[in-house]
């Protein structure tokens, strides 16, 4: 072999190397941007679910929950106020009760928090604002009510104001029950939307495994060909950069499953707030059930057709007692408990370490061989 054939021999090994790296550096920074993306992306789903939305869903439904048990309460107290007075053996009562202030304390707060956790925008802070205005006025009305009962339970002058503050609870379209619906309905929409963000499925979880599958398939073929070119059997730089792709591949896959244990458990935050508004209804219920009673049996077709209508509608099945299931309990904390053991946040930088380390490797790894080609005398 002549010099110039040893020369060109030479120059085009050095152009296959750098031909070489040029291709790992890119494929190393596709994967490792690929996999970046998709795991921060699945991070920061996670944590938007378990700090804000999540909480909001859940304290709309129980801010629901805690007003309709309320009404129930203070139904109840008004109603013993009036079998009290008629001799029937009961404590006599001056106002809707201690439990009634408590389930209506309990009922703020769930809105106070639900103000803070919302995910769903201004309008669903307006719709809280407008709540929190309604309740007072429900309270307002209750608390004249008590004070009419007390004075005279005979009239229906007490019924009445309890008639007009359950109205004001359970008027379809405008009553606050209504407008907590819509308030628990636009939560579940952004819940529904921040994970619609990073769903994967098995097409997008293998197209974002191309990259890094690509890279390890490519530091393989040179693994093979360093050593026959060079007769050396491993190149340890580029088996490390190996298991780094190996890892990335990892962290594509623990994204995808990360997202799915997210949507699990978000799942399972509806589930819970569906439960909580079956109860609610069934208090709503209930609570009409007393009130018609306190109204008497000739009200319903004496006292206007709105108090007709509300007494022909159909009592649901199981709505016979206040329902408190702590079930649905356990399980709104076993799903905020799940979200959080989801949430792998202080992880998401080691995707651009790999990616960092990954490059070096590569570099680290060509760079002798390279270098026995850079200078050679003519």
């Amino acid at each position: 072999m002549t010099r110039a054939q040893a020369d060109r021999g030479a120059a085009g090994t050095r152009r296959g190397l750098l031909r070489l790296r040029a291709a790992l550096v890119l494929l190393s920074a596709l994967a490792c941007g690929a996999v970046t993306a998709s795991f921060a992306g699945v991070t920061a789903t996670a944590t938007s679910v378990r700090e804000r939305a999540a909480p909001a869903v859940l304290q709309a439904a129980a801010a629901r929950h805690a007003l309709a048990d309320t009404h129930v309460e203070a139904v109840t107290a008004l109603d013993s106020i009036v079998r009290a007075r008629a001799g029937q053996g009961l404590g006599l009562l001056t106002g809707p009760g201690e439990e009634y202030e408590k389930r209506l304390a309990l009922a703020g707060q769930y809105l106070n928090q639900v103000a803070e956790d919302n995910v769903a925008g201004p309008s669903a802070s307006a719709r809280i604002q407008l709540s929190v205005e309604l309740i007072s006025a429900y309270a307002g009305w209750i608390g004249q009510a008590g004070a009419h009962l007390h004075r005279d339970p005979t009239r229906l002058l007490g019924a009445t104001d309890l008639w007009y503050a359950s109205r004001v609870l359970t008027t379809p379209g405008s009553g606050v029950l209504g407008h907590l619906d819509e308030l628990l309905a636009d939560q579940r929409a952004a819940l529904d939307g921040l994970l619609a963000g990073t769903t994967t499925t098995a097409v997008g979880t293998l197209g974002l495994l191309l990259p890094v599958l690509a890279l390890a398939a490519l530091l393989v073929v040179a693994q093979v060909r360093l050593s026959r070119r060079f007769r050396r059997t491993w190149n340890p730089p580029l088996l490390a950069a190996t298991a780094l792709a190996a890892a990335l591949a990892g962290m594509a896959l623990w994204a995808a499953h990360t997202q799915a244990r997210v949507e699990a458990a978000a799942a399972e935050v509806v589930a819970v707030a569906e439960g909580w508004q079956g109860h609610t209804d069934e208090a709503t219920e209930l609570a009409r059930t007393k009130l018609l009673g306190m109204l008497g049996p000739d009200c319903p077709d004496a006292c206007g057709p709105t108090v007709a209508e509300v007494d022909a509608a159909d009592l649901p099945a199981g709505a016979a007692t206040l329902v408190d299931d702590p079930v649905l309990t356990d399980r709104a904390l076993a799903a905020r408990t799940e979200l959080a053991d989801a949430d792998h946040e202080a992880w998401t930088a080691l995707a651009p370490l790999c990616g960092a380390l990954l490059v070096a490797l590569v570099l680290l790894g060509l760079h002798p061989r390279l270098d026995e080609y850079r200078f050679r005398p003519r």
